[in-house]
Order: C-alpha cells, then sequence, then structure tokens
C-alpha cells in the first residue's frame, strides 16, 4: 500500500469466484506494518458470506395443431429445463402451472411420466377454462437437462387467438426468472 500518514486509509478490494456448493465462506484480512504496533487486536477482520446454489429453470411450450378447427382435440406439450449452474437434488421439487383461458376446455388431468398433476376445477372432466393446472415432479434434474414432457389435453371452444401461458419454478432458488414463463398463442 505505501505510506499512510495518521487517520488515513486505503482500500484495497479482492474479486473472487465461489464454490458451486452451498454453506459458508469466511474470509479473514490482516494488517501488518513495519512500525510498532501499540494495539495489535484490531488488526484482522473476519467477514463471513453465506453461499446458496441456483439453479436456472427455464420452460417451452408447444401446440400439436395450429390453427385448430373450432371443436377440434389438440394438445400442448410442456418442457422444463434446467439450465444450471447447479444440479436439481432427489429432494428437489419442480412446478409446472398451466393457465387454461376461457375459450378453451381441458379434456383430462394432464399427463407425465414423474409428474402428478391437479386442476383448481377438480377432479371432474371436462373442464371450461379459466382453470389452474398444477404439475409437480420431485427428484434430481441434471444441468443443461430437459424435465419429462407433461401433454395438456384440450379443445377449443372459441374462435380467434387462444393464450395459453404455463410457468415453471423449483424449490432451489433460481438465478434467473426472465425464462420461467411461456406463452404459446393458437389460432383456432
Amino acid at each position: 500500500i505505501g505510506d499512510l500518514v495518521n487517520g488515513e486509509r486505503a482500500t484495497v478490494t479482492i474479486v473472487v469466484t465461489v464454490p458451486n456448493t452451498a454453506g459458508t465462506i469466511n474470509n479473514t484480512a490482516t494488517a501488518t506494518r513495519n512500525e510498532p504496533d501499540s494495539n495489535a487486536t484490531n488488526d484482522s477482520d473476519t467477514n463471513a458470506t453465506t453461499v446458496t446454489v441456483s439453479s436456472n429453470m427455464s420452460i417451452t411450450k408447444t401446440d400439436s395443431a395450429d390453427p385448430v378447427v373450432q371443436g377440434q382435440n389438440y394438445t400442448y406439450s410442456i418442457i422444463p429445463r434446467n439450465n444450471g449452474p447447479q444440479a436439481l437434488g432427489a429432494a428437489e421439487v419442480i412446478t409446472v402451472i398451466d393457465n387454461i383461458p376461457l375459450g378453451m376446455r381441458l379434456r383430462s388431468i394432464p399427463t407425465g411420466t414423474g409428474w402428478t398433476c391437479t386442476s383448481s376445477g377438480g377432479a371432474t372432466f371436462p373442464q371450461n377454462g379459466p382453470v389452474d393446472v398444477t404439475c409437480t415432479r420431485t427428484g434430481a434434474l441434471a444441468v443443461n437437462t430437459n424435465a419429462n414432457t407433461i401433454t395438456v389435453p384440450v379443445v377449443a371452444t372459441s374462435t380467434g387467438n387462444l393464450i395459453n401461458q404455463a410457468s415453471v419454478s423449483s424449490t432451489m432458488p433460481d438465478n434467473n426468472t426472465a425464462n420461467n414463463t411461456v406463452t404459446q398463442s393458437t389460432t383456432i
């Protein structure tokens, strides 16, 4: 640092990268000098930083047909993805919510290997929108890996452009929520 006059301060900035594991990192800085020190008890300071791991969940959605004739059955395919940097562990839960809009009818409960799905409209089908479908999956998901596809069976009851929206979240913190929601427009 060089010479410092009595009462003067100097700042040193050290840039670090944290590991991809949760925990606490303790960093200790110690100041020394050539001259005698009248109070050596204040020459060190420790700062604790809590590290949390995170994933970046994203979601894609496609319709099986577009355009669709009013009254025609079709499906939406929803695919959640873990973009990392951390893999989801065995106890992590992924939640997908699909908003079935007015003008669309949910024909039956959505399906997908490893997924458990429910509807805000109950257990009797078909259900006219708007209803929310919630699908959950517990289990590991590696980095840069898609979860199994959720298939949502619907039928259009009105004409025009129907907008269907889905979102994804997980119990692990998400470092980029900008890609957690997707919409799919289907022309009826």
